[in-house]
């Protein structure tokens, strides 16, 4: 997971599954270049690395837009060893839809190797196929809002995405907007 390049292909009935793998993972190897594979080491990430954090910027993000911010926000906590507390993360490690997440039952306090909400740190593995705006804006994370450094951020029922520099503005944006 995570090396299965997400894209339109053309395949025949006849190709068989390992040519399709084969395929995707081609397409990938388009998105490894020297050039990225340097700038993801100049962000201090391992290949592994930038495929994984990009796999959780894909998750979360609502739009291409969205992404270098929230790649900001992760890259932020990162630096100062503050969890990231991923949403999709959890659901990937319980094996549900994001969804299907519910904090009465407990899905967040639940340790799993994915639960960046229990455990500091990227998670062990990508968390889905990262596609190329999710790559690129992994390596042109925006971390900062008013020349501050962004550490929160929050989609609201309104379809807009709300960056906080704090935590007590992070919540005053929950109350309203959620």
């Amino acid at each position: 997971e995570g090396f299965l390049f997400p894209d339109t292909y053309e395949f025949r009935i006849k190709d068989t599954p390992q040519k399709i793998v084969e395929t995707k993972l081609e397409r990938m190897k388009k998105e490894l270049t020297p050039q990225n594979i340097a700038k993801a080491k100049a962000l201090g990430l391992s290949v592994y690395e930038w495929v994984t954090l990009s796999s959780m910027v894909q998750a979360e993000a609502g739009n291409v837009a969205e992404m270098p911010q929230i790649a900001g926000v992760f890259f932020n906590r990162l630096e100062i060893g503050m969890r990231l507390q991923s949403d999709p993360t959890i659901a990937y490690g319980l094996g549900i839809g994001l969804p299907e997440l519910d904090r009465s039952r407990g899905d967040f306090v639940r340790d799993t190797p994915f639960n960046t909400y229990t455990r500091a740190g990227l998670p062990p593995t990508p968390i889905n196929n990262p596609g190329a705006a999710a790559l690129e804006a992994t390596l042109k994370p925006a971390r900062l809002v008013n020349n501050k450094k962004m550490f929160y951020f929050l989609h609201g029922t309104d379809g807009k995405l709300y960056l906080n520099t704090n935590f007590d503005n992070h919540l005053r944006d929950v109350n309203r907007f959620r």
